[in-house]
């Protein structure tokens, strides 16, 4: 994505998922903050969290 240009790089991982938190972070990001996600499912909506993460 660097090569491509861009300047700012971010993500959002699922708030519990630590495995790739950590895999994340071992690669050189970090987490900024927390938001929530609201999707449309068959059953209604669903809200689910997310850690925001960048990459400096």
């Amino acid at each position: 994505m660097r090569s491509a240009g861009a300047t700012h790089l971010s993500l959002d991982c699922l708030v519990g998922n630590q495995l790739a938190r950590r895999f994340y972070e071992r690669h050189g990001w970090q987490v900024t903050g927390e938001r929530n996600w609201e999707d449309e499912t068959p059953e209604g909506p669903a809200w689910a969290k997310s850690w925001t993460m960048v990459k400096p």
